[in-house]
């Protein structure tokens, strides 16, 4: 009788090294496909947000979402839709995009990233539509659910940044100008310093920089307004002119000599717009003192960013 005849261990490690050998090769190529395709549907994400603005705009004589403009200022102590004053202190980032998604332009889901590393973003799943009331009696309108979130240390249903509706910025970019050098939306950045010139107090660890690209360094997705899509691996991707020349536009920074002149594009998640320079948290940015022309302030319009960090 023929003994059947198996494997010796040696060449079970040999087996078993082959396979290691294997998929120590396949693994990387898995994981730029896996990351490939999310940033892919990233873009996709940023795109159909630009396209909805631009849809909700083309009813508003070519003014993106603006919740001030929605829910406006009384007049005679009444509510009248599309009449009365702006209500600047409504212009935050929640509202900006509940507002659309109240609207039917698009739901919560297209606006956490499929390359979110942040535990605290999450999607709004319970977004309450039965709370939309435009025309009540005794109380004020509810346009939108204004329990969206976007708060980075606690609950946020939004990964992107975007520009702020205040100051000389809404005026003039907060618009269908199809500006194909001034980013509108985007992968939110690291909380960042600012020198003459030059970025600075770029922090050594962040989760930003998990979005798109290593854990080393920032990478992310911009949407400029005309709708196109840049991939960079710079936060100052550009320059600008200002009062004093050229001058670097940091996307997460309201850059010297030219933020208050309202041309440089800046980026974030705008949580609120009743903080005072005293009462700022630490890792918050604020925006922006509207100026006479000789210069004296007349008005200080303050605007949190929320820190983007962790």
């Amino acid at each position: 009788m023929q003994r059947k005849r198996g494997f010796t261990l040696i060449e079970l490690l040999v087996v078993m090294a082959i396979i290691a050998v294997l998929i120590s090769l396949l693994l990387p190529a898995l994981n730029s496909a896996r990351r490939k395709a999310r940033e892919t549907k990233d873009r996709t994400q940023l795109s159909q947000i630009h396209k909805a603005w631009f849809a909700w705009a083309s009813d508003q004589k070519g003014r993106l979402p603006t919740p001030g403009l929605v829910y406006r200022q009384q007049i005679n102590g009444q509510f009248i839709q599309g009449r009365g004053a702006e209500r600047n202190d409504l212009n935050t980032t929640a509202n900006m995009h509940s507002v659309l998604v109240a609207e039917n332009y698009y739901d919560t889901e297209i606006l956490v990233s499929p390359t979110e590393q942040n535990a605290n973003v999450i999607v709004k799943d319970d977004y309450n539509y039965a709370v939309l009331n435009p025309n009540p009696t005794g109380i004020g309108p509810i346009f939108w659910d204004h329990s969206m979130a976007a708060n980075l240390d606690s609950e946020c249903n939004i990964s992107y940044g975007s520009t702020p509706i205040l100051g000389k910025r809404q005026r003039q970019k907060w618009k269908d100008t199809g500006d194909s050098n001034f980013c509108i939306i985007g992968t939110r950045g690291p909380c960042l310093g600012w020198g003459p010139g030059q970025p600075g107090a770029v922090p050594e660890e962040d989760l930003t920089y998990e979005l798109l690209g290593p854990d080393s360094k920032w990478s992310g997705n911009l949407c400029f307004n005309d709708g196109h899509i840049n991939r960079v691996d710079t936060f100052v991707p550009d320059e600008l002119q200002s009062s004093g020349g050229l001058v670097f536009d940091c996307i997460f920074v309201n850059d010297q000599g030219a933020g208050m002149d309202g041309l440089d594009s800046v980026i974030g998640i705008v949580r609120s717009n009743q903080g005072s320079i005293n009462a700022a948290p630490i890792g918050v940015n604020l925006l922006d003192r509207e100026s006479t022309p000789a210069g004296a302030v007349t008005e200080e319009t303050l605007f949190t960013f929320d820190r983007p960090c962790g």
